[in-house]
């Protein structure tokens, strides 16, 4: 078992010629393949200090929006389209949501690019959690599928709500 783990770690941490992983943590057991999340518990906390930076692109009108988020609430929310950039703190209560949802970003499995589909909107988010940093890429046609889903739309309300209200 632990010869199938040390290759499975090092499986999990090569990649392609010219592609980048989307999951990175410095520390933990490898990543869970493409067949979807392993039955452990995740290798990653939000009980410390974190970060994302959330983004989304595409869409038929071009969209390029983007929200920066800490454990304390502080956010930046930028829409380069519009030169729009407003800052403020979410209350205690949207930062705990975040939190419970951060997690699944270590389980996300979804490729460094994804499947082609014109017109869709693209989400990138990172992580900064205390364990490693953490990716995922989805588009609208593999969105669903993502562990992150739930944060992503999460994410993606707090985004729209800050740059209406702003």
């Amino acid at each position: 078992i632990l010869a199938v783990a040390l290759l499975l770690s090092v499986a999990a941490c090569t990649a392609a010629p010219g592609a980048a992983p989307t999951q990175q943590p410095t520390e933990g057991p490898p990543a869970p393949t493409a067949a979807g999340p392993s039955d452990e518990t995740t290798p990653c906390s939000a009980d410390g200090p974190w970060a994302v930076d959330f983004s989304v692109t595409g869409g038929f009108a071009g969209v390029d929006q983007r929200l920066d988020l800490d454990q304390t609430g502080a956010y930046t929310a930028t829409d380069a389209r519009q030169g729009k950039e407003i800052e403020g703190v979410y209350p205690p209560d949207v930062v705990a949501g975040v939190s419970e949802l951060l997690p699944t970003i270590c389980q996300a499995t979804a490729s460094s690019r994804p499947p082609s589909c014109a017109d869709c909107f693209v989400y990138n988010l990172q992580a900064v959690l205390d364990d490693g940093r953490y990716a995922v890429s989805v588009n609208d046609v593999n969105l669903s599928e993502s562990p992150a889903a739930e944060l992503i739309a999460l994410l993606n309300q707090l985004l729209r709500s800050a740059l209406e209200t702003g």
